[in-house]
């Protein structure tokens, strides 16, 4: 089984990984047309024939400007549409449910800026050997996400190491390096 997840937006990604013990993982920023995003998904289908992927449901926020919104609403349908036309089960998901079961922090209180650092960081120790970026983060948790939930290994996400292990004091290093802005 091949598990997809998608953070929809210009500036989102697309990732996936099988299922296993240790998945390897691949992931890359959401094709810049709607042809590449086609030619993608169907090449994962073509390579995998069962498929199955989680895509995050968005909605508009408010102070959000009507272009903006606009171009978000596309780039979503586009993914839907991909997705959906390539016959691959979907499941919408919403942001707080996923962002959850990994406790990463929420709420009005956090800046957007330390909330995709957290996710960055959270990505880059599950999957030491990719380089993450704030575009593919989200896809690849997401993704993770919906491989676990399909594993019905959901007891413990937060905890559950997919990735190889790095020692604590690499992973203190990784996360300040992260926080700090740095690749």
């Amino acid at each position: 089984m091949l598990y997809i997840g998608i953070d929809p937006g210009v500036n989102g990604g697309i990732a996936w990984m099988q299922s296993g013990e240790e998945p390897a993982a691949e992931a890359v920023k959401m094709p810049a047309t709607i042809r590449d995003l086609r030619d993608l998904v169907r090449d994962l289908k073509y390579k995998h024939n069962h498929c199955t992927c989680a895509l995050e449901k968005v909605a508009s926020r408010p102070g959000q400007g009507a272009r903006s919104t606009f171009t978000f609403g596309r780039v979503y349908g586009q993914a839907e549409t991909a997705i959906i036309c390539n016959a691959i089960n979907l499941e919408r998901v919403s942001a707080a449910k996923w962002q959850k079961s990994f406790s990463l922090i929420t709420g009005k209180d956090v800046s957007r800026t330390k909330k995709k650092n957290q996710h960055k960081a959270l990505a880059q120790e599950l999957w030491p050997d990719l380089k993450i970026t704030h575009a593919t983060a989200d896809a690849l948790l997401i993704c993770e996400w919906w491989r676990r939930v399909n594993l019905a290994q959901v007891a413990d996400l937060a905890y559950t190491h997919t990735g190889r292990s790095m020692s604590k004091k690499m992973v203190r290093l990784r996360h300040k390096q992260i926080m700090e802005g740095e690749k």
